[in-house]
């Protein structure tokens, strides 16, 4: 898993080295997450998940974002993202492939058992 504090709705280019966590970051971005084939529908992509957004609440994030790539939507959705999208992100998006979507999902109120 790579994630870090970001920029809601503008999602950091993809295959590029980010020089610094910007001081105005005001969501925990989720870059990442890459399971071995064994592992996958074990339960460990949401447990990960999980785990994250406990961290991003504790560290003053009330809301994570990710892009989906490779039809893995179904799979966010479950973990509680939604579908965000506004004209300025397709610009963004551009670089993630045509099936890219931007999703978001909120932190506050949520109990972490």
């Amino acid at each position: 898993m790579l994630s870090h504090p970001w920029r809601r709705l503008s999602p950091p280019p993809i295959d590029t080295r980010l020089e610094a966590i910007p001081a105005d970051a005001d969501i925990w971005y989720l870059h990442d997450l890459a399971l071995l084939p064994g592992t996958r529908g074990s339960g460990a992509g949401a447990r990960v998940a999980k785990l994250l957004a406990v961290a991003a609440r504790r560290d003053g994030y009330g809301t994570m974002a990710l892009v989906s790539v490779n039809g893995s939507q179904g799979f966010w959705e479950r973990q509680g993202f939604g579908v965000r999208m506004e004209e300025a992100l397709g610009a963004k998006l551009s670089s993630y492939g045509g099936e890219a979507v931007y999703m978001e999902r909120t932190l506050a109120g949520e109990n972490f058992r």
